[in-house]
């Protein structure tokens, strides 16, 4: 421990959040990638279409539309799959060394956060065990993070329209 449990799961949490964009910047490409879910989402709207349709060069159309989406959807898995190979290969002995090292360690929240109670209605809790701040800091810390680089990406975009 450096500082006190909050700040140090914090401090990893952020850690972990740039490990991973980064590793998700080199070894996906973005702008491929929302690309192809656009390709994806068109060709769905025209196979929705061609399923009105019973003549059989629609039906035809529809199979071949189907195999070139099956393949684009592949590639995509493929890419997030080695990232979620790279991920895990760093990620689990992290968890492991925070679990040993704060396992008995329950963290006074800053504020109350909402979550699930045990009758399925929302409570205000001040504490949580380690992971549980783990995941609430990982996830605002993703939001922010993915937030700047969506800005980040549209005024790069931009000052290249401009040009």
């Amino acid at each position: 421990m450096i500082f006190n449990p909050t700040i140090d799961i914090a401090l990893v949490s952020v850690a972990g959040v740039c490990i991973s964009q980064f590793l998700q910047h080199k070894m996906t490409d973005r702008k491929k990638m929302k690309e192809q879910q656009k390709k994806i989402g068109e060709t769905q709207k025209k196979m929705n279409e061609l399923m009105k349709k019973t003549d059989q060069k629609s039906q035809d159309e529809l199979k071949r539309m189907q195999d070139d989406m099956m393949k684009t959807m592949n590639e995509m898995m493929g890419k997030n799959m080695k990232f979620m190979v790279v991920s895990m290969v760093i990620f689990l002995p992290l968890y492991y060394f925070l679990g040993a090292v704060y396992e008995k360690e329950i963290v006074n929240l800053p504020f109350p956060i909402p979550w699930l109670g045990g009758s399925n209605f929302i409570m205000l809790y001040n504490q949580t065990s380690w992971i549980g701040w783990y995941i609430f800091c990982s996830l605002v810390m993703s939001l922010l993070f993915s937030a700047a680089l969506n800005f980040y990406d549209k005024s790069k975009e931009s000052k290249v329209v401009k040009q």
